[in-house]
């Protein structure tokens, strides 16, 4: 039998069905549905052999198409019915499923139809909070929840109909309820094919209440405080300081801080957000680059912290330091009159602060270095502080002075040091050095030691000399010079005795005494002739005749 399409049929006789059992004559239509083969109905005569006329054979084939259909539609309604009951199950599972975990949340959460505010979902925490029980599905939000005639005045949904796309977070007005909810709110395909606005929030009054307290703390600070959205810039809190250090009229909260307080376009350049984006860790001190009121100058630090709504936030902290600097100016100026070379670090960093005028003219440096470290400038070849350096000795005893001496290649001289830990205008502890040149003093001391040496040393060559009185003069000579010419560290010693001549002045060396040849004084007669003219009393030569 050959391929049937849709429409036709074949009406058999016994030599057709042969192998059959009991088959003498049929009709066999093939059913088609959805353009493919689905079976077929067969009428068979099994009593006789015989060709259906052309009425029956239509008949049949009519009976078995209409037969047929009405099975197909059937099955595939029990098919429709079964995907119905599954999805059915599906759908209560899921839902079953969505309960338990929403419901399981610390959180609000509420959906609704977007246009009409009729309630889909509410989970237990959300019924809970608005004192709402019983069957809620299909009810009006506004009405089963607040027991309005029409949508709260601070519902998102005029912003989500405007942008549905967007994601908008906002806090709600329900004072009554003793507790503040942050809430996202979003437009999303709920199942039905609805869309739904799906309200999700979080209990933050702890964190309100934190807040407030903050802020509260932040305004009665004597300071200039400033807290912005540290990615957009947006004011977030402002004492009322800020309005007379920027000379505006109001605080401006929510508005740009760059565009309200300095009427800019972007970020202010000398703004700490570049180098606390860069390491978030760090706290940054700076000093305004721009006018303020009453030319008071303050002294800022800025920082990154966590802000309410889990916004990080740029805390700016802005100090008067005015007469802080002018007690620093006065102290300065005073410093700049002293004898001595001073100079200011920071204890910690050896940042240097201060150099006074003798320290530039002795060290051949100038206001550039403040603010570098002071070994690469105080003393020479270093590149790491000082191992000599005082300052963690003044740390561990508690400020004590510390004084002491060395040689200073950079200004060769001999320096005494005296080290401190002071009170700097501001409120700072810092390391206060001041050195004074004892380079003559030295000189003279050791010019002193010298001659007091050379005395005593007379003095005994003196004594031993009268207590060898009864000796040979010879020898008591020999003890008195060998005495001299060792404590000094002397080679060589000569005594000579003046003879004025009609030509000139003569000198006879009458004794002479050297290391060298031992330890004895030698007696000699050897005439030096002197140039005539040349010397007088008090004077020296150690020219010899003929030289």
């Amino acid at each position: 039998m050959s391929a049937l399409s849709d429409g036709e049929s074949v009406c058999l006789t016994n030599d057709d069905s042969a192998g059959v059992s009991g088959y003498q004559a049929g009709v066999w239509v093939p059913i088609f549905s959805d353009g493919a083969l689905w079976g077929a109905v067969n009428f068979s005569d099994s009593a006789r052999e015989r060709r259906f006329d052309a009425d029956t054979f239509a008949f049949l084939r009519s009976a078995a198409r209409i037969f047929a259909e009405q099975l197909i539609r059937g099955e595939k309604a029990q098919a429709a019915n079964e995907a119905v009951a599954a999805h059915k199950r599906d759908s209560e599972a899921s839902t079953a499923i969505f309960e338990t975990l929403t419901n399981g949340l610390d959180a609000l959460l509420l959906a609704t139809v977007f246009e009409t505010g009729e309630l889909l979902y509410a989970n237990d925490n959300c019924l809970e909070f608005f004192g709402a029980g019983g069957d809620y599905r299909g009810k009006i939000c506004y009405e089963f929840l607040h027991g309005r005639t029409q949508r709260c005045d601070d519902c998102p949904y005029l912003l989500l109909a405007e942008q549905p796309d967007r994601k908008i977070q906002w806090e709600p007005n329900h004072p009554e309820r003793g507790r503040i909810h942050r809430m996202t709110s979003v437009v999303i395909d709920w199942p039905g094919g609805k869309r739904a606005q799906l309200d999700f929030g979080m209990d933050v009054t702890q964190s309100v209440r934190q807040q407030e307290t903050l802020e509260k703390i932040l305004s009665s600070l004597d300071a200039v405080i400033l807290a912005t959205n540290a990615a957009t810039g947006e004011i977030l809190f402002a004492n009322e300081k800020i309005k007379e250090f920027f000379g505006v009229e109001e605080t401006g909260v929510g508005k740009i801080c760059y565009e309200h307080l300095q009427n800019k376009t972007e970020r202010c350049e000398h703004c700490a957000s570049h180098e606390l984006l860069e390491a978030p860790d760090q706290i940054v001190h700076w000093d305004p680059k721009f006018p303020v009121k009453n030319n008071r100058k303050h002294q800022m630090t800025s920082m990154l912290i966590d802000w309410h709504g889990g916004i990080l936030a740029q805390l700016n902290y802005g100090v008067d330091v005015t007469e802080s600097i002018r007690q620093r100016e006065t102290l300065e100026s005073i410093l700049d009159t002293l004898d001595s070379c001073i100079f200011v670090t920071d204890l910690d960093t050896d940042e240097i602060l201060y150099i006074n005028d003798k320290m530039k003219d002795g060290y051949h440096v100038d206001d550039s270095i403040k603010g570098d470290k002071c070994w690469r400038h105080i003393q020479s070849n270093q590149t790491r502080r000082c191992e000599f350096c005082r300052k963690p000795q003044l740390v561990a005893d508690s400020g004590q002075s510390v004084s002491w001496e060395d040689d200073n290649p950079v200004s060769n001289s001999v320096m005494l040091h005296i080290d401190r830990i002071i009170d700097w205008p501001g409120g700072r502890k810092v390391h206060m050095q001041q050195s004074i040149d004892i380079t003559e003093t030295k000189l003279a001391q050791a010019a002193l030691e010298k001659r007091e040496k050379t005395l005593a040393a007379l003095n005994n060559a003196a004594i031993k000399l009268i207590m060898r009185s009864n000796e040979p003069l010879d020898d008591a000579m020999t003890q008195g010079v060998s005495f001299i010419a060792e404590t000094f560290g002397i080679d060589r010693v000569s005594v000579s005795r003046n003879t004025e001549k009609p030509d000139g002045l003569y000198a006879t060396q009458i004794y002479r005494w050297s290391k060298e040849k031992g330890a004895s004084l030698e007696p000699l007669e050897e005439l030096i002739t002197l140039i005539p003219g040349r010397f007088r009393a008090g004077e020296t030569s150690s020219r010899r005749a003929g030289a």
